[in-house]
């Protein structure tokens, strides 16, 4: 009669547990594909006036602002001199051999976060102890990363 009580009560004792879980989160991604045209310029390049680039910019020979404004929407590279003393105004990254006299140089799209939605949408959620993390999940088209 005891190992029929003993059983019994670990029979309802296992049912009673609760499957484990642990805390994660689950980012929205954004896996669009962009992709720019890029300009290049073989020789060394002076501005005689205000001038805008769509797409990236490679300027092989060097470019000099001559006091005008550039505008690029997109990365600028520069093998030899950035110079001019004009503005380069750019949305991307900016590489430059050399710099001188003094360009000035603006990131037109430069952003501060300053709240923990740091790549995207994040949702804090509860998955089973024994799933390992990283690993991406499709939900309705959209993208998630949970960790």
């Amino acid at each position: 009669m005891r190992i029929k009580l003993l059983v019994l009560s670990l029979a309802l004792l296992a049912s009673c547990e609760q499957p484990c879980e642990m805390p994660a989160t689950k980012t929205k991604v954004d896996t669009t594909v962009k992709k720019q045209m890029t300009t290049v310029f073989n020789n060394n390049v002076s501005l005689t006036g205000d001038r805008t680039i769509s797409g990236n910019v490679h300027f092989k020979n060097g470019l000099n602002l001559n006091g005008h404004t550039l505008t690029v929407n997109g990365t600028v590279k520069v093998w030899g001199y950035l110079n001019g003393g004009g503005t380069l105004e750019y949305c991307g990254t900016l590489k430059a051999g050399k710099i001188q006299n003094n360009p000035t140089l603006v990131d037109l799209c430069a952003t501060l976060s300053v709240d923990d939605k740091v790549d995207g949408d994040v949702e804090n959620i509860f998955i089973p102890c024994e799933t390992e993390t990283p690993y991406i999940v499709q939900e309705d088209g959209v993208t998630y990363v949970i960790e």
